[in-house]
């Protein structure tokens, strides 16, 4: 099944040996790839972006983790032409030319992503969230205890654990 956004969707391959990453990586015709340098991971992942009607080659992103793609997050924040992922230890914003913008590491597993109201990013992990505006800047960064449970409502991220309920505002 193909999910079709923007006119694009997403193709994902998974590899157990470099070797063979590296051969997909070096036969596959896009111009516009971004591949991260060895992690030492059991993992070689590609997510290859097509056109949604002539199946063309848009972009390419490679990488290694020790992570399950059930854990890997990926986001196309359309309005400021960006590609936000995660590759199980760390955040990365990507423009269209396929440059890092900026990244970091989470302290505790990623939750996921959301764009607020304001056009900013949210990140919430395990015990900590970030605030992320489109230039890059960290906008809000706090660390808490393991969430119990979290909602948003009202533009506001509801956050509980065993030692506070709070609600942080996220325009």
């Amino acid at each position: 099944m193909k999910i079709i956004f923007e006119n694009r969707y997403i193709v994902y391959h998974v590899f157990d040996y470099e070797h063979e990453f590296n051969t997909f990586i070096n036969n596959h015709g896009t111009t516009k790839k971004l591949i991260l340098g060895a992690q030492g991971g059991k993992y070689f992942y590609s997510y290859v972006c097509h056109d949604s009607l002539t199946s063309d080659k848009l972009f390419m992103i490679g990488f290694d983790t020790d992570v399950e793609k059930e854990e890997l997050h990926f986001l196309i924040w359309k309005n400021n032409h960006l590609i936000v992922f995660n590759n199980g230890s760390e955040t990365f914003l990507i423009n269209d030319k396929m440059e890092i913008l900026m990244s970091f590491f989470n302290t505790t597993p990623l939750i996921g992503f959301h764009i607020t109201k304001s056009d900013s990013l949210l990140v919430l992990a395990e015990a900590e969230l970030k605030l992320v505006s489109k230039a890059g800047d960290i906008l809000m960064n706090e660390q808490f205890d393991l969430l119990n449970d979290y909602y948003i409502k009202d533009d506001k991220l509801y956050i509980k654990n065993d030692f506070m309920d709070r609600v942080v505002k996220i325009l």
